[in-house]
């Protein structure tokens, strides 16, 4: 028998100012506003928080937008405790499921970001916003 569902996550590293909304052309996926999964830890979580079987549930969550320092943050989040010296990686994670994917012809994602952003879909890079080409470090 054949899954009729699929679901997928959208990680997000590097993001200070998160709003995010998914769609494919009809409709509305993750919408503007909505909760999200965030870890400001200042922690290095390497490659494996990308991944859809990532475990998440210790994570705080959200309502966007998330961020620090513009007042507008629906979700203020830690840069840790000195100013002068602010955390630079952040993750953020929103699952979602589409009941069939093979109808999907796009995804169109919108965002929000402050500095830079490399945006995940189950694991495969798919957006890429004020950060340098090649591999990008914690």
């Amino acid at each position: 028998m054949a899954r009729s569902h699929t679901r997928f996550c959208l990680s997000v590293l590097l993001l200070l100012l998160l709003g995010v909304r998914v769609r494919t052309a009809d409709q509305i996926l993750i919408t503007a506003g909505s909760n999200c999964k965030y870890n400001d830890s200042g922690s290095n979580l390497g490659t494996a928080s990308r991944a859809v079987a990532f475990s998440d549930a210790s994570w705080p969550t959200g309502t966007a937008q998330l961020g620090y320092g513009d007042g507008d943050e629906a979700t203020v989040i830690s840069y840790g405790g000195n100013a002068s010296n602010r955390r630079i990686t952040y993750y953020f994670r929103r699952s979602f499921t589409v009941a069939n994917p093979s109808t999907l012809a796009a995804l169109v994602v919108r965002y929000v970001r402050d500095d830079g952003a490399i945006i995940y879909l189950n694991g495969v890079e798919v957006v890429r916003s004020n950060m340098p080409a090649g591999t990008v470090t914690y």
